[in-house]
């Protein structure tokens, strides 16, 4: 509301029934957006951005009436990459699963609420069970071909901070390492690691490195994961399995939500 009532004091557009939403399509608001994210990446060095809260929001199936403001974010990324062409883009909310992002930015969001818990186990296994029930109904259900390595999963959360406290209360190692290595296997290049190192130990740092270490070495391998087994919001075991030629070598992931 704040952001809405100092846009409109600025003359920005803004959307009728949709109280929270600025119009990016605006000349107006179009024009201070993108010189104030130019300035942004061109002045600080900045070299990975998230944009988010983009048009329908959370659930999105496509554009509807938002297309134009899809297209103009579509131009700025372009216009952004064309200055500096190493800037690595994520769309988050507001996105959907349709390869034709890709063209502009590198990631889209996996869809659903950012956290939440699902089925047995510690808080924090309950939360990786929820985030890749999240990955098989909004993306692989509904988008099969699109590619699993350009999703935007939601990092790596170990944080007893605002919402990550509130939902996993439990910082066992055995969990983190479990998060962490389903987390990079799962072949995301979008690698988000919202962690509170307060909670890290050499230990935990140790699994986190490993495992960044294994994504790095095998990132031809990992470009090209896939799902298997089934749907983990519903108990069933499920993975990732990536394959690459040549030389030709192979990746699995395998996990049981119960």
């Amino acid at each position: 509301k704040k952001r809405l009532k100092a846009g409109l004091a600025k003359g920005f557009e803004s959307y009728e029934g949709h109280p929270n939403t600025l119009r990016l399509s605006g000349a107006r608001y179009y024009d201070w957006f993108r010189n104030a994210t130019r300035s942004l990446v061109l002045q600080s060095g900045l070299r990975f951005l998230k944009f988010d809260g983009i048009g329908v929001g959370l659930g999105a199936t496509g554009a509807g009436r938002f297309a134009a403001d899809v297209d103009w974010l579509l131009y700025l990324a372009a216009d952004l990459r064309t200055e500096t062409p190493q800037l690595r883009l994520s769309v988050s909310t507001g996105s959907w699963p349709s390869p034709f992002w890709l063209t502009a930015v590198d990631a889209v969001w996996r869809g659903g609420p950012d956290l939440g818990r699902e089925g047995a186990g510690s808080p924090p296994q309950q939360w990786i069970t929820f985030r890749d029930a999240m990955v098989h109904q909004w993306i692989v259900q509904r988008s099969p071909l699109f590619p699993l390595s350009s999703l935007a999963l939601g990092g790596v959360v170990w944080s007893r901070a605002e919402e990550p406290g509130a939902y996993l209360r439990s910082y066992s190692l055995d969990d983190f390492a479990c998060e962490v290595w389903s987390f990079f296997l799962a072949g995301t290049a979008w690698q988000e690691l919202l962690v509170q190192p307060a909670l890290l130990s050499a230990a935990h740092w140790d699994v986190l490195a490993n495992a960044a270490n294994v994504s790095r070495q095998h990132t031809a391998t990992l470009r090209d994961a896939h799902w298997v087994g089934g749907n983990p919001g519903a108990g069933e075991v499920y993975g990732y399995a990536s394959y690459a030629c040549t030389p030709c070598e192979g990746l699995l992931s395998w996990r049981n939500p119960r």
